[in-house]
């Protein structure tokens, strides 16, 4: 494995510095321990230390930020660990609510076909209704002209009857009491007797 170098500058003296990483990285590394010892610097007392006493508080300084991030990346673990937990959770519940969801849906589909079916059997039932109505209104239109027709018949028959009896009535009116019936009867025998006469006379 090759090695990367590149030159840094640390508390105001150049470094080279090699390894396996990517030179931004060593830079990165060099630019904080850089800003480190500044900060150090910068701190009440700190020229008045021996020179190992400045190099163990910048040790301890940067032991300080090692722990404090570790806890940091510590609590980002916990924290990726329980939102793992969380998705896993919402994921099972996702999985939970499509099969619901598929169960719900088949069943609207099965009842969208029953209200289909039973809309087909309405119609179904409507249309014979119709039908029945339309017979039974030409039933009862053929009852009627039945009726009808029987009707003139027996309008006929009275008709005729009253025809028939109207000459009866007549003949019945035209009759002449019992002692003028005598003096027709009479006179018709007369008629009889001169018809009679007639005849021999002819012969």
């Amino acid at each position: 494995m090759s090695k990367n170098y590149t030159e840094v500058l640390i508390d105001g003296v150049v470094y080279t510095l090699g390894g396996a990483e990517e030179e931004e990285y060593l830079r990165r590394v060099a630019a904080y321990l850089n800003d480190k010892i500044t900060a150090i610097r910068r701190q009440d007392g700190f020229r008045k230390m021996s020179s190992d006493d400045r190099q163990l508080m910048i040790q301890l300084n940067i032991a300080d930020d090692y722990f404090k991030e570790q806890a940091r990346a510590n609590a980002l673990a916990a924290q990726k660990s329980d939102l793992e937990k969380d998705t896993y959770s919402l994921k099972h519940e996702l999985v939970t609510t499509q099969l619901r969801l598929e169960s719900v849906q088949r069943e609207l589909d099965f009842e969208k076909k029953k209200v289909a079916d039973l809309e087909k059997s309405a119609e179904s039932l409507k249309e014979m209704a119709q039908i029945q109505k339309a017979l039974i209104a030409a039933g009862e239109s053929a009852g009627d002209f039945q009726t009808a027709a029987g009707t003139g018949s027996t309008r006929q028959r009275r008709k005729s009857s009253r025809k028939n009896g109207g000459g009866v009535q007549t003949g019945r009116a035209a009759a002449v009491p019992a002692d003028d019936g005598m003096a027709a009867g009479e006179d018709a025998g007369l008629l009889a007797a001169e018809r009679t006469s007639s005849a021999d006379e002819k012969q």
